[in-house]
């Protein structure tokens, strides 16, 4: 089962970065209406100072904000950045999860990227792509998969269990089946199959021993 929720967690992984690379492209659609605007490569860092979500703001609501620094020069200017951000978005009614100018000055991604979104979604309705109701039919069918695999390789191993048990136990249809088994396997030329098949294996009990699968064997 741990190989099966581990590709589980790789195809999360995977969905991650490509939404990742979406927001990254989009955000940098709309810095590149602004000249001079510096372009995003990494979420994590490259917002970190504020200075690319104030130039965001003023493309997609076509407000400037004020009091800000273009090139901050301490952690502390980054923060009144981000801070006038955070405040400009709840005077606005942006709605959005709870975030901190600390998580976005630390560079927390998952915030990050769900600021963008808030704001994606409020001045871009049309460019946000519901997609939950996709990835979820999409994670559906990969656990189900991975259940019905799982169950079966677990069937697999209860029948060969109990086989095996059967065996243990003196099941003597059981014991006989394998020694067949592998009589017509290491030694075929031993295996003589009768002409009376059929009937063999509807009279076959525990004192019909010679005749029990329709086969007699030499003992050679």
């Amino acid at each position: 089962m741990t190989g099966g929720w581990s590709r589980v967690r790789t195809r999360s992984n995977g969905l991650f970065r490509k939404q990742l690379t979406a927001y990254v492209a989009w955000v940098n659609s709309q810095l590149k209406k602004k000249p001079g605007a510096h372009l995003v490569e990494d979420l994590r860092h490259d917002v970190r100072d504020g200075v690319a979500l104030i130039d965001l703001i003023e493309v997609i609501a076509g407000e400037r904000l004020a009091d800000t620094h273009p090139a901050p020069s301490s952690t502390a200017e980054m923060v009144e950045n981000v801070e006038a951000v955070l405040r400009f978005m709840a005077l606005n009614k942006v709605k959005m999860h709870h975030i901190t100018t600390r998580d976005v000055v630390e560079g927390n991604l998952k915030a990050i990227m769900r600021l963008v979104l808030a704001l994606a979604a409020h001045y871009k309705p049309n460019s946000v792509r519901h997609s939950a109701q996709r990835e979820t039919a999409v994670a559906n069918q990969n656990i189900t998969g991975i259940a019905q695999r799982e169950t079966a390789v677990a069937n697999q191993n209860i029948t060969g269990i109990a086989q095996v048990a059967n065996v243990v136990e003196g099941n003597l249809k059981a014991i006989m089946r394998l020694v067949l088994a592998l009589a017509a396997h290491y030694k075929p030329n031993s295996v003589r199959h009768s002409a009376q098949r059929e009937t063999a294996v509807a009279n076959q009990n525990i004192t019909g021993i010679a005749q029990v699968g329709a086969v007699q064997l030499d003992l050679n």
